[in-house]
């Protein structure tokens, strides 16, 4: 089966699909597929046994390019690069499926709207309904897809994850106790309302660690809020953490917060419990459960509930962080292995070609 997954770009300081579709298409090949990746830039290393097609230096057109494919994984939507994909699947009569990583949920359809319905109406409601299925990653994600309307074929598929590094039970020190947000510092992951409330609360003994790029440039207002409440040498700004720096950080928290008003998966929340690092997050994402199986802690994405919870969680002992995270790992473990997630996505491929007319 030869496949090819499709995504505007693959850059470093995006984050997200930038590691997920070269981590599946490693997957896939190991399933047996071909793989190729179609793009329209990208600045990651070249990946052993797939080629990345760059869209503007195709020799031949878009349709004729897919013809070569037995189904299209198209990543995204909402772009002109999705449309593109979409439309040359359409014309070529080759099977396409999509994941839209999250950008079909209420809170991102919500976010420039206008433009959005717009897009919706003139395309974007077509080209959902003329996919073979949309690759949905959790029950929240699916539910949101459905009452946009869309009434084809769905398949709940979660993303794989890899951990950053080996899991190694950690140690809870009392001289510095860490606090770790690590995502993109914008207004989508709740970091205005989880600055607010640590202000409130002014933890005694604690840190917390903001990381992530800066991308809406919110981060000299945090530090000069901070610095009125006289808390500035308790929060520190990193910017990305990648390799070595990245594995330090989970190793080094006692829990890990994302306080995010919309995720359709939360790949990072995965990141640090295989990593055994106890989670705070909240509705948002689709780990509504982890507070009944007693592997972290979840609040609704609001300013007063995100403060209550995290009152709470700051005044617990560190033997509790211990084992949850120990209880966290072992969950994530059992779950988000790209071989399990690559079985079930080529499950789905052959499905859908065991019902598509010959070539």
């Amino acid at each position: 089966m030869h496949v090819l997954l499709t995504v505007r770009g693959l850059r470093k300081r995006e984050g997200g699909p930038t590691y997920t579709i070269p981590a599946m298409a490693s997957a896939l090949l190991g399933r047996g597929c071909e793989v190729s990746i179609l793009v329209d830039d990208y600045d990651i290393q070249d990946l052993p046994g797939c080629e990345i097609h760059r869209r503007g230096n195709l020799d031949v057109p878009l349709t004729t390019f897919v013809q070569m494919f037995d189904v299209v994984h198209d990543n995204g939507v909402w772009l002109p690069f999705n449309h593109a994909v979409a439309s040359a699947c359409r014309r070529a009569h080759v099977p396409r499926v999509v994941s839209p990583h999250g950008a079909l949920q209420h809170w991102i359809v919500n976010h420039n709207r206008i433009r959005k319905m717009l897009a919706w109406r003139l395309y974007q409601k077509h080209d959902l309904d003329t996919c073979q299925s949309i690759l949905a990653t959790a029950p929240i994600e699916a539910e949101d897809i459905r009452d946009l309307g869309y009434k084809g074929r769905m398949d709940l598929i979660p993303n794989g994850v890899d951990a950053p590094g080996a899991y190694a039970p950690k140690g809870f020190g009392t001289a510095r106790k860490e606090v770790l947000f690590l995502s993109r510092i914008h207004e989508k992951k709740g970091v205005s309302e989880l600055l607010d409330a640590w202000i409130k609360i002014r933890p005694k003994g604690w840190h917390l660690t903001m990381a992530g790029p800066d991308e809406s440039g919110l981060v000299p207002g945090f530090k000069e809020q901070l610095e009125r409440a006289g808390l500035a040498d308790t929060v520190t700004f990193p910017g990305p953490l990648s390799g070595d720096a990245r594995v330090e950080a989970f190793r080094n928290a006692a829990f890990f917060v994302l306080p995010t008003h919309s995720e359709n998966f939360g790949l990072v929340v995965i990141e640090a419990m295989l990593m055994g690092t106890a989670v705070l997050t909240t509705t948002g994402t689709p780990w509504g459960e982890f507070e009944s199986l007693g592997i972290g802690w979840i609040c609704k994405p609001e300013g007063a509930a995100i403060e209550d919870k995290l009152r709470c969680v700051l005044d617990l002992e560190g033997n509790v962080f211990l084992e949850t995270g120990r209880m966290a790992h072992a969950w994530a473990a059992d779950r988000f292995t790209w071989n399990t997630v690559a079985e079930q996505t080529v499950d789905c491929y052959r499905d859908i070609l065991a019902g598509w007319p010959s070539k």
